[in-house]
């Protein structure tokens, strides 16, 4: 039989404190921030070329793999779909 989940007493996630809200006025900045209007999203091209310009910037080998996978499975998966 499935273990029901709690239905009452203190709501927790903050490592065993009660949950903390937010400072007054979060939510209405970020309501005002993120409309369809400020976003920006880039183009995937636009984005591989970030990822191409923070490979040929950096001296982390593990940044440098995980960009060159990335760069190269973006590639694979537009040849394939030719």
């Amino acid at each position: 039989m499935a273990k029901m989940p709690r239905m009452n007493g203190a709501v927790t996630g903050n490592f065993g404190r009660a949950k903390v809200k937010a400072m007054p006025g979060t939510y209405e900045l970020s309501k005002r921030t993120l409309t369809k209007q400020s976003l920006r999203i880039p183009r995937p091209d636009d984005v591989m070329q970030r990822y191409m310009d923070a490979y040929n910037n950096t001296d982390d080998p593990k940044l440098q793999k995980f960009l060159m996978e990335t760069i190269r499975d973006y590639y694979n998966k537009r040849i394939q779909h030719v």
